[in-house]
């Protein structure tokens, strides 16, 4: 990270880590934010030299923007721009966590994580709605689950 943004590069996140972190976007914003300030400042410690911390805004430009633009989709998505396929969450800045909301880019990276998703847009298509998601039988889905789970320890077991 710090390398591609010494050299002017801009990284995108994408969601690829599960197995060191959760999977969502939220947990994979603040664990950068996290890491790269603590190394920054453990770059220059001991020094008069200023630390290169990145903002909020660099981290959900990084999960937005840049994300679109790595995965091949930044003509596509990744930006409210017109042309662009409508991709939006919408998150409560009214639940507990997230109060008093002060800096609503602070809240996001910071205090937000999946369960104040609200509403959900993909290609201008309502996909949850206050805070249900639509056109999915999640009695099923999670029948699925459990047995893909199962399969996987049963087939695995003695491995």
């Amino acid at each position: 990270m710090d390398e591609a943004l010494a050299v002017g590069v801009r990284p995108g996140l994408s969601i690829d880590v599960e197995v060191a972190l959760a999977s969502d976007m939220f947990t994979q914003i603040r664990a950068l934010h996290a890491i790269q300030r603590m190394r920054a400042v453990n770059a220059v410690y001991g020094t008069d030299a200023e630390p290169q911390r990145i903002s909020t805004v660099d981290v959900l430009d990084f999960a937005t923007v840049q994300g679109a633009r790595t995965n091949g989709l930044g003509d596509v998505t990744g930006s409210l721009t017109p042309g662009k396929q409508a991709d939006l969450l919408a998150v409560r800045a009214e639940d507990i966590n997230n109060m008093p909301l002060n800096d609503a880019l602070g809240t996001l990276v910071l205090g937000s994580d999946a369960r104040n998703v609200d509403t959900v847009f993909i290609a201008g298509q309502v996909r949850k709605w206050d805070g249900r998601l639509l056109d999915v039988d999640l009695a099923a889905l999670r029948d699925e689950v459990a047995a893909s789970r199962d399969h996987i320890l049963t087939t695995h077991a003695g491995a």
